[in-house]
């Protein structure tokens, strides 16, 4: 403005000459070619989100963009934890995992007093220091407004925001010439970095490297940007994996390993600390006596416990335990019908939750997850905590859109596999059953592929089964 510092406009705000403080020296460099209004002026939703989610107020949001234009907070590391009284607590603890390596740059892990955030005014400055939350405000908004006060508002300002419209809030827009910018490098599509870091079998693919890929959204994800297909070194099965719009991958087939008595899974190619051997007899060790009606480990008739009945205790429960349908001829497996035919392992092989944790959770355990799976090594069984927030099943749901999502058909995205259920003889329904890595009150994920099911739409659910039921197993990668 040419107006004279303190002259007025007529309206009763106060214009100040060019030069001054508040006007180009305003600016972030102090000079005409800064950045301004980065403070105080007006809220600025970020494209940063917490864990792929969206709020009621953003429900237009059908998918998230692709991954390099948007920053997300994956769950893990970061993620509401049952020890927490409150969203409160939410907004303050997720910045004990903001480390370099999670979100470094984002002057959020670079622009703290302290760790720890323990109160509303830890930012740089005595700005707020607010983390996203999940399910109601999962959108970073940065800068504060302009009736935040000039104690609280700030370039450190950090809150939530449910990504609706705000009366005071905007947003910026930041154009990047890529073709100049020699220091950027466009993210490549899944199928490219694996090719390109020549791997082929699921023991080397690692969390790091599934995040460093690029996520198609085209066709609904169902694309050859997404998909390959590697192969399991303990028995050579192989299996489609796929980068989906929760930005994890995951198993697109359900397990189909073949546990043997006195099989070693060693941490080398299985998800356990420390070697574990597979025992099928009664007490558990190999010197006990088999199992009465199971002479092998495929022989079944009663249930999967040690006591071949479905006595809710400890240790009847603790058994390795596995059943493969299409042996046994089921229908639906052998036919086809119940999964995508472009399968590699059809209904896979279901597993009582002893064997899915690799003998690591006994029945007297609960409320708690398991660290431990059968899973291959770097890969981990899907966290099961329902309803939202948290939950690898509820995340990836409400990045596809939530309830009616055509992920959860056969031929979806996710590519359901109804293995059906092993209780004391195996039934098989117009869903898949999943056991997750949580011991509590839900463990599992039921998966409808069929619209007759939760109201005529495909959906989701979590709810609990005992642990002695043969249930499939999913993995993604950990």
């Amino acid at each position: 403005s040419s107006t004279e510092a303190g002259a007025g406009d007529g309206y009763g705000n106060v214009c100040s000459s060019y030069s001054t403080a508040i006007g180009q020296l305003a600016s972030t460099t102090g000079n005409m070619y800064g950045v301004y209004d980065m403070a105080g002026g007006a809220y600025q939703y970020t494209q940063a989100n917490f864990g792929a989610t969206s709020s009621d107020d953003d429900e237009e949001i059908i998918t998230m963009p692709q991954t390099k234009y948007i920053d997300i907070y994956y769950v893990p590391p970061f993620g509401a934890q049952a020890s927490w009284s409150s969203s409160t607590n939410e907004i303050y603890y997720n910045f004990d995992n903001c480390l370099f390596e999670t979100c470094g740059g984002q002057s959020l892990h670079e622009a703290r007093t302290r760790q720890s955030i323990s109160s509303s005014t830890q930012s740089w400055g005595g700005d707020i220091s607010f983390f996203a939350r999940l399910g109601g405000a999962p959108w970073f908004i940065r800068g504060g407004t302009s009736n935040s006060g000039s104690s609280d508002a700030g370039l450190w300002y950090s809150t939530s925001g449910a990504g609706g419209s705000l009366i005071r809030a905007g947003f910026r827009v930041v154009a990047q010439n890529i073709a100049k910018a020699t220091s950027i490098t466009a993210i490549a599509p899944f199928s490219t970095i694996i090719a390109n870091n020549n791997i082929t079998t699921m023991q080397t693919l690692t969390s790091s490297i599934c995040q460093s890929a690029d996520y198609d959204s085209s066709n609904g994800g169902i694309n050859e940007n997404n998909t390959v297909t590697l192969t399991d070194t303990r028995n050579n099965q192989q299996y489609q994996v796929r980068k989906l719009a929760d930005g994890k991958c995951w198993m697109i087939d359900n397990l189909k390993l073949e546990l043997t008595d006195g099989m070693v899974l060693a941490p080398a190619e299985t998800n356990v600390a420390s070697n574990v051997t597979v025992y099928f007899t009664q007490d558990g060790t190999q010197t006990g006596a088999p199992l009465d009606g199971m002479t092998d480990n495929f022989t079944m008739s009663g249930s999967m416990t040690r006591d071949n009945d479905d006595t809710n205790v400890s240790p009847n429960y603790d058994a390795w335990r596995q059943f493969d349908p299409i042996r046994y001829g089921v229908s639906g497996c052998s036919s086809g019908k119940s999964y995508n035919t472009s399968s590699k392992s059809g209904c896979g092989y279901l597993y009582n939750f002893y064997t899915t944790t690799a003998g690591t959770v006994l029945q007297v355990q609960n409320n708690g997850t398991a660290v431990s799976s059968i899973c291959p090594a770097n890969w981990k069984l899907p966290l099961g905590t329902y309803p939202p927030p948290g939950g690898d099943y509820s995340l990836l749901n409400n990045a596809y859109s939530g309830s009616g999502s055509s992920i959860w058909s056969i031929s979806g995205a996710w590519q359901v596999a109804n293995g059906g259920r092993y209780v004391k003889s195996h039934s098989l329904s117009s869903y898949g059953i999943y056991w997750t890595s949580t011991h509590g009150n839900v463990n599992v994920y039921r998966v409808a592929n069929a619209p007759s099911f939760y109201g005529g739409s495909f959906d989701v659910q979590g709810y609990y089964q005992r642990r002695s039921y043969g249930l499939a197993v999913r993995c993604l990668v950990g």
